[in-house]
């Protein structure tokens, strides 16, 4: 696999993830991972999918939200 497959199976995942915290909200899942997150650092989600420890990080916000 090569660092674009990578890079797509990671956003791949989270965008899945977002989207059914969303409830199938496709503009509120892209705006969740393009926008500021307070519980991430005012760190942008979507520029958080380069290694596995920063989309865990993205992965368990997203679970955080999932049980609000």
């Amino acid at each position: 696999m090569n660092d674009n497959q990578t890079e797509n199976s990671k956003f791949e995942a989270a965008f899945k993830k977002a989207l059914y915290v969303f409830k199938d909200d496709m503009d509120h899942a892209l705006s969740w991972l393009n926008s500021p997150c307070p519980a991430l650092g005012d760190q942008i989600p979507i520029h958080l999918l380069d290694s596995t420890d920063d989309l865990k990080l993205v992965m368990d916000e997203l679970e955080r939200l999932e049980q609000k």
